[in-house]
């Protein structure tokens, strides 16, 4: 209900949604440009990996409890990049954001 009222088109609860269908509901046929994997949960990152666009970029901001497999092929023959986010960087992140919003940028 609050990523709606601030504007989401879809808003997943992945316990019983999967992103697949996040992406067939919103008509993406090529997937998602951007993922931001919040949980360290090792299946919602296979998860996202199998739904960005070629060339897309995660974020990774949840840390995992423990290692896991990725699936490196896909991320090389698809180029996707991945970049860790912790500590000042995602201060920063937010500052940024703060900005953009401040300086008008509506997102609805």
């Amino acid at each position: 209900d609050l990523a709606r009222k601030v504007g989401a088109d879809l808003a997943l609860d992945v316990s019983s949604a999967s992103i697949a269908d996040g992406q067939r509901l919103l008509g993406l046929r090529e997937g998602f440009d951007v993922g931001l994997e919040m949980s360290g949960n090792p299946a919602a990152m296979r998860d996202m990996l199998a739904n960005m666009t070629h060339g897309g970029k995660i974020a990774m901001l949840g840390l995992p409890a423990q290692e896991f497999a990725v699936d490196w092929a896909r991320v090389v023959t698809s180029m996707i990049t991945i970049k860790g986010i912790y500590g000042r960087e995602m201060f920063e992140t937010w500052y940024a954001m703060s900005v953009l919003l401040e300086g008008g940028l509506d997102l609805a």
